[in-house]
């Protein structure tokens, strides 16, 4: 007998999800606020998201990915962001912003506006906030996006 899925975010696990409610999780999106699977065939926990794009280069928490300059906001309120690491659903934006709450909570609807640097070719994305966290540096912001931006165009 199915008992459900298991999904799992940052440690927490979360269900069993009977399967009508994981298919309206699948359409509504909110698939992606998880990044695990538990498969109960091989009795593992798999990844939801996709490898990056581009390994990030040692050491992985200090090296953004170059030549991308990030404008994030709601309409309200903007940051500027570097991108630290890029998948085809999504990124890890910091901020130099040492606020004492992120301007952007937690799966709040994000517009992002990319400048390539070399090209100056401006993208424009809606996202969603799945994740914020605080560091000595300022607050690292995880965002996802629905349809990926052709990356392919540029080198990484």
């Amino acid at each position: 007998m199915n008992q459900g899925k298991y999904f799992a975010r940052h440690g927490k696990v979360f269900g069993p999800f009977p399967g009508d409610e994981v298919e309206e999780m699948h359409a509504s999106g909110r698939i992606r606020d998880f990044a695990w699977v538990w498969s109960e065939e091989a009795k593992v926990w798999q990844a939801m998201d996709p490898a990056p794009l581009q390994a990030p280069r040692s050491p992985p928490v200090d090296t953004p990915v170059e030549g991308l300059t990030v404008l994030c906001h709601n309409r309200r309120d903007f940051a500027v962001a570097s991108v630290r690491y890029l998948t085809q659903t999504g990124c890890e934006l910091h901020t130099d912003d040492r606020g004492a709450a992120p301007l952007f909570p937690d799966h709040a609807p994000v517009w992002l506006n990319v400048m390539e640097g070399e090209s100056q070719k401006l993208l424009n994305m809606r996202a969603k906030v799945c994740g914020v966290r605080r560091d000595r540096e300022g607050w690292r912001y995880q965002i996802r996006w629905e349809n990926p931006p052709d990356f392919n165009r540029r080198s990484l």
